[in-house]
């Protein structure tokens, strides 16, 4: 198992919500790309940042995922585009902002998408789920 994975599965046994090592990833990836100054560490960067979204874009394609069928088809249509952006970057030096951003935005969404849980979740009272 490589790094990345092993690193992923130790976060879910760490007791925080998918939702939290997700946004953690992101957080670290765009960490990483915003912090490389060498070539070593830009190459190291772009690595993880694609390893990341092949995590979970396989994640997403799964047939047991819950997401809405048209939030698979973009988030595997936007990991395609990171990937290949991701791979393009290594062997140049295209700007990393576009991926930054785009972490952002997930982190922003999953952020959001987690507010709404805990709403949610704050107006059912008991095991069987009954509004309050």
């Amino acid at each position: 198992m490589n790094y990345a994975v092993s690193r992923y599965v130790r976060q879910m046994d760490s007791g925080l919500s998918s939702k939290d090592v997700e946004i953690d990833s992101f957080k670290r990836a765009n960490n990483l790309l915003l912090n490389a100054g060498t070539v070593d560490e830009r190459r190291s960067a772009l690595r993880i940042n694609y390893m990341m979204w092949s995590i979970l874009t396989r994640g997403v394609d799964r047939t047991d995922n819950l997401l809405p069928d048209l939030l698979k088809k973009d988030l595997i249509s936007l990991g395609g585009w990171v990937m290949n952006f991701s791979n393009a970057a290594l062997n140049d030096s295209s700007d990393l902002q576009p991926l930054i951003d785009i972490n952002r935005d997930m982190i922003d969404g999953l952020n959001q998408s987690k507010e709404v849980a805990q709403q949610k979740s704050e107006r059912h009272d008991g095991v069987f789920g009954m509004a309050v």
